[in-house]
Formats: C-alpha cells, sequence, structure tokens
C-alpha cells in the first residue's frame, strides 16, 4: 500500500514523466503502468477520505475521483511529451543552421585563398577586389586613432598601404584568417605615420615613453584632481626627470617662429621669442629721450635709416647731398647719442 501510494504522488510520476519527455521517447505501455498506478493509489486514498469523513463508499464517488486523477495524469504527461519533442525539434534546427554556419564559413576562407593566390600570382582584378572587400575593415580600425589631431582621411590612407602590405605579405598556406593578419599591419601602419608626422623627427621610445606619461598623467588627475610633478611622474613610471621632460616636449606642437602672437597686429613669435621685456623698455625710453634731443634733421635722417630703412642714397637724394656726406653724418650723430647714453 505504502509502495502504491509512493508512486500515486503526482511529483514522483511528473518527475518520471519529465524525464520521459526529456528523452522524445515516451511509449504507451509506460503511459498505461501509470496511469494503472495512479488509479490504485487514488482508489486507497479516496477510501480512507471515506472512511475518516463517515461518508459512504459509493462506486460513483471513487470513480469520480479515479477519473479526476487520471485525467491530470494524462494532461501532464501530454505535456511534457510535447515540451520533449518541441526542445528536441529546436535543438536539431540549432545544429543544423550551426552546421550551415560552419559551411558557409569554411567556403568564404576556401574563396578568399583561392583569390589570394590569384593575386599573389599577378591577377590584378582579384588584388583589387581582395582591397576594396577589406575597405571596411580599415575605417573600423581608423575609428581607434579619432581625436589624435590627425585627419581622419589621412589615417584611412596609410591604413590602406598597411592593407595592400597585408595582402601582398599574407601565406595562405598557413592555417591562420587573414583578418588575423592583417590586423597588426594596418594599426602598426598608421601608428608609424602618427610617431613620424611632423616637422621634427622623434623617435619611438620618447613617443612610447611620451603615451606612458600622458596616461598617468590624465589617471592622476582623476584621482587627485591635480596634475602630477615632474618628479612624481618619473618615480611612478621609473624614468629619469630629463626622460619625462623629454616626453611631455614630444607631445608638445611644434610653432613657427613667423606665428602671429596675440591675433591681431604685426607681433611674431620671432619678436618675443628670448627677449627680456624690462630690459627692452629702458633701451627704448632711452632712445626715445636721444631722438627728442637732437635737432630736427639729424633725428629725421636717424629715423629714416634705422626705423624706415631708407638707403643713404635715398637719403643724399632727398637732403641735396650726396651719399658720402650721408654716410659721415649718420657716424657722428651715432658717436654722439652713444656717448650721452653712457652719460659722457
Amino acid at each position: 500500500m505504502d509502495t502504491a501510494e509512493n508512486r500515486a504522488q503526482p511529483g514522483s510520476i511528473a518527475d518520471s514523466g519529465e524525464a520521459s519527455a526529456d528523452s522524445g521517447e515516451v511509449s504507451i505501455e509506460r503511459v498505461d503502468a501509470a496511469r494503472r498506478d495512479a488509479s490504485v493509489g487514488r482508489e486507497d486514498a479516496a477510501r480512507r477520505d471515506a472512511v475518516r469523513a463517515g461518508t459512504s463508499l459509493a462506486p460513483s464517488n471513487v470513480q469520480a475521483g479515479i477519473g479526476a486523477g487520471q485525467g491530470e495524469l494524462g494532461l501532464r504527461l501530454e505535456m511534457s511529451a510535447g515540451e520533449g519533442a518541441a526542445g528536441s525539434h529546436a535543438a536539431a534546427l540549432e545544429s543544423g543552421a550551426q552546421a550551415q554556419r560552419t559551411d558557409s564559413g569554411e567556403r568564404s576562407d576556401d574563396a578568399l585563398r583561392e583569390k589570394l593566390l590569384r593575386a599573389h600570382a599577378g591577377d590584378a582584378q582579384a588584388r583589387e577586389e581582395l582591397i576594396s572587400e577589406n575597405l571596411a575593415l580599415v575605417r573600423f580600425l581608423v575609428k581607434r586613432f579619432a581625436g589624435r589631431g590627425a585627419d581622419m582621411e589621412d589615417l584611412f590612407q596609410y591604413g590602406c598601404m598597411g592593407l595592400i602590405k597585408a595582402i601582398d605579405r599574407f601565406d595562405p598556406s598557413f592555417s591562420v584568417r587573414f583578418s588575423t593578419y592583417a590586423v597588426p599591419v594596418i594599426l602598426g601602419e598608421i601608428r608609424r605615420f602618427l610617431r613620424d608626422d611632423g616637422p621634427i623627427h622623434v623617435s619611438r621610445t620618447i613617443h612610447e615613453n611620451a603615451r606612458r606619461v600622458a596616461r598617468f598623467c590624465d589617471e592622476w588627475r582623476a584621482g587627485h584632481g591635480e596634475t602630477p610633478d615632474v618628479g612624481c611622474v618619473a618615480e611612478a613610471l621609473a624614468l629619469s626627470r630629463e626622460d619625462v621632460v623629454l616626453a611631455l616636449n614630444a607631445r608638445s606642437r611644434v610653432r613657427s617662429l613667423s606665428e602671429p602672437i596675440g591675433g591681431e597686429g604685426d607681433l611674431r613669435l620671432m619678436d618675443v621669442l628670448g627677449a627680456e621685456p624690462m630690459r627692452d623698455i629702458d633701451s627704448r625710453l632711452t632712445l626715445a629721450k636721444l631722438l627728442r634731443d637732437l635737432p630736427d634733421d639729424e633725428r629725421t635722417l636717424i629715423v629714416r635709416r634705422y626705423f624706415k630703412s631708407h638707403t643713404q642714397t635715398e637719403i643724399a637724394r632727398d637732403m641735396g647731398i650726396s651719399q658720402v656726406q650721408v654716410s659721415r653724418l649718420e657716424s657722428r650723430i651715432l658717436k654722439k647719442m652713444r656717448l650721452r647714453a653712457e652719460g659722457g
């Protein structure tokens, strides 16, 4: 009796049904046996419940309970069997799709290998097709270098040069995908352009140090809210202070001596580079005083010679004297101004 009751428990029968459904091979004999065991268990349970409740053991009552149990069991078994069949069908479809993708990938690799062999044999059309088919890969890799200050179209052109080198150097006999070989070649060509581009050539070691220093400075600012000094960077990266300074200067923009200063006016970088502003002011004040003390004709000669860049011949023609006389007069005026400036 205990065995029948245990077999009649819904959990045990459902587990049995689910296990059968997972295999997808639920037999009619096993379903009938399970139903008979459930019927016996339901009948015994109905009799005990009737005795406890003091009700009659009418056959209709017993049959109603048994029928309900059989209907529930049958529904569970049918649902489990359906789920198992559906799962098996889905697994078969997925397996077929995977096999189809694998087969398609193998055919694509074979076609690419054949096209590479043709290109290496001198087929210009196959080479052009390989370049066109992989331009999207170049554009994808170029996006990694956005914000470096270089023109994206220039980077794309150098990436295409790397793609051509990859096509010409790739050996189809090795069991390596073409993209696996092409990506580092394309990236290397772009990085070489970024390293060597500029009026001043900087060594690769300094460029590498510059990237390390820039990365450390960004992390330090994010964590401490301030820029680290040279000593801090040198200690953290195990570099000398001189190497850190070289790395920082390597990332600086090269400026032209003819670059305008302040945006307006004629003042250029060469006019202020290395100058001492206070000393220049003193000299200008002294010169202005000396020019004010000169007679009008002498002051005009000096202004035209040294501030307006007129020649001695032009000044002589305007003053009605010879060029030699202008030269002697200029020397005498400068000597007088020098003596006054020295306090003589």
